[in-house]
């Protein structure tokens, strides 16, 4: 980017690496619904708190719209890349899958107790 900056192509994505002898899909997903709770809602783990945001803050046009709509949206950001994984991975024909996300897996665990399943 012009910024330096660097850039992710998507708020998730898949890319597909060979290598010698083995193939992986990485599938990149925004795991920040497991930290985006109501704005009066602990402000030590809750990038949506009244306390570290104005109440105005917002993320323009591609995010929240303020702090009360931030749990909401990234809510339905996580509902439609569930789906898009969940499709990913059934359509994937290759050696590995592997996950990258931003918070540990313990952080929403039943979603993927329920995807290994």
């Amino acid at each position: 980017s012009k910024s330096g900056r660097w850039m992710t192509p998507a708020q998730y994505w898949r890319v597909r690496v060979h290598y010698p002898g083995f193939s992986v899909d990485y599938f990149f997903l925004d795991s920040n619904v497991f930290d985006a709770h109501p704005p009066t809602a602990d402000p030590g783990h809750n990038m949506c708190n009244k306390i570290h945001n104005d109440w105005r803050a917002g993320c323009g046009e591609e995010g929240p719209k303020n702090l009360w709509d931030c749990p909401g949206w990234f809510q339905r950001l996580w509902d439609a890349q569930a789906k898009w994984f969940d499709k990913g991975l059934a359509e994937s024909d290759t050696d590995w899958q592997i996950v990258v996300t931003h918070f540990p897996p313990s952080w929403g665990a039943q979603f993927w107790v329920d995807m290994a399943a």
